[in-house]
């Protein structure tokens, strides 16, 4: 998602694996695993994917 100039990527908090809560294995998936890093790439090469912030998500990892 952008927030602003910003890239992040978000957790609903609907979402039904993770119920709205960041784990550390999410966590870990994002940064350790370098997840966000794919996700972000993904982002500048077909940034009509990228959705505008939605208000009460929960940002889990700002690119």
């Amino acid at each position: 998602m952008k927030k602003g100039n910003e890239r992040v990527i978000t957790l609903s908090p609907s979402c039904p694996v993770f119920h709205g809560e960041v784990t550390e294995a999410l966590k870990s998936f994002l940064i350790d695993d370098r997840m966000g890093n794919y996700i972000f790439c993904h982002a500048d090469m077909h940034p009509e994917v990228v959705k505008d912030y939605i208000e009460g998500y929960q940002i889990i990892m700002n690119g």
